[in-house]
């Protein structure tokens, strides 16, 4: 069985492999809640070295296959569980996505931690809140619009009813990573993001939340709530 080895109570960047796993109707089993965070910290130290060198988490062992980078998990996944975009365009498109995915989540763990990445956001919390103010400010916005109009123009020709996706007429790896962060945008900056009039990042974070596997594992306690100091 899949492993995923990530911090056990928070979401971070290990919900965006969960719920590609999800989604593929793939069990695996969640390490640190079984055997403890040391198992996490062992790979994290180097005290265990697996067959190819990991930096941190999350890291996903499949057999004897390890790899770690939550946007590489998920595409690996994405290819091996037929998430997978339909044309050589469209996976060029998939993966540009998930790469501004994964520079808003650097960008916006910065913020909150812009004296000591290493250290708690509430040590440092009053620079954090100024910083995260102005991230809110001049980055969010980018972000967003421009996954919006990636949505916009995957929206083309469509109806009303009809599905929409990030690439492709079905839904990829990359859909299930946009949910996630918009869901994360949404809770952590509701006045921001809701100033910003967006039509279809809402859509397609409502459309992809319902679909019966992903609704059913929302609705579980697998599902880590969002702490209200971080967008992860």
């Amino acid at each position: 069985m899949i492993e995923l080895y990530y911090w056990p109570t928070i979401m971070g960047r290990g919900e965006y492999p969960r719920l590609v796993l999800v989604e593929a109707g793939q069990p695996w089993r969640e390490v640190a809640r079984e055997r403890g965070v040391e198992a996490v910290l062992a790979l994290y130290q180097g005290k265990v070295q697996p067959p190819f060198p990991v930096l941190a988490p999350p890291i996903l062992k499949d057999g004897d296959f390890v790899m770690n980078q939550s946007a590489a998990i998920c595409r690996y996944l994405g290819r091996r569980f037929d998430l997978w975009p339909s044309t050589p365009e469209d996976e060029a498109h998939a993966d540009q996505v998930s790469e501004c995915i994964a520079d808003f989540l650097y960008e916006v763990t910065d913020a909150y931690h812009p004296v000591d990445r290493h250290a708690t956001y509430v040590s440092q919390q009053a620079a954090a809140d100024q910083a995260v103010a102005k991230w809110v400010e001049a980055r969010l916005p980018r972000f967003l619009r421009f996954f919006e109009r990636a949505l916009e123009v995957a929206a083309q020709g469509k109806g009303a009813q009809d599905e929409i996706y990030v690439v492709s007429d079905r839904i990829t790896y990359v859909d299930l990573m946009l949910m996630q962060l918009t869901m994360a945008a949404e809770f952590q900056f509701p006045s921001a993001v809701a100033a910003l009039d967006l039509r279809w990042l809402p859509r397609h974070r409502a459309q992809i939340a319902a679909r019966p596997r992903v609704a059913a594992y929302l609705r579980s306690p697998l599902r880590i709530p969002f702490e209200g100091n971080s967008c992860m």
